[in-house]
């Protein structure tokens, strides 16, 4: 006896069942990434080795190709570099990624494009006594 084969529709009804549910995992997946981190996208992939600090590698250390998992954060929560390492500052010795201070993710000059990922050296402050203006500053 021969089996006759699944009509079209039947077929069609099967497809659109699984891509469905891909979809909806990948959307679970993805929703549920944002409410952890609080940031769209939540994932972003390492382009460049400029995070690497040995040839060699290390534990800890971002590397071209890894994916990082972004978590919103207050900016004046972020520990800088220069604050992990002073003495006689309340944040002295906290390190991330194998070094000291906060590692950064931003669009360089707003650009939407391939974000940026940084160790936050220092923190800047404008104190009054000079316009961040840089026209301003040069014609001093």
């Amino acid at each position: 006896m021969v089996k006759e084969a699944a009509p079209q529709s039947m077929s069609l009804t099967k497809l659109a069942r699984e891509v469905a549910i891909a979809v909806a995992m990948i959307a679970l997946l993805v929703g549920g990434l944002f409410l952890h981190t609080g940031t769209m996208p939540p994932l972003v992939v390492v382009e460049s080795s400029s995070m690497v600090h040995d040839e060699a590698g290390e534990i800890g250390s971002i590397d071209a190709g890894d994916l990082i998992l972004v978590h919103g954060r207050d900016p004046a929560g972020i520990v800088t570099f220069a604050e992990a390492t002073h003495v006689h500052h309340p944040d002295f010795g906290y390190a991330t990624h194998g070094m000291e201070g906060d590692v950064v993710i931003y669009e360089k000059n707003g650009d939407e494009g391939t974000p940026i990922i940084h160790r936050a050296i220092l923190r800047v402050i404008a104190n009054g006594t000079a316009s961040p203006d840089r026209a301003a500053i040069s014609e001093a």
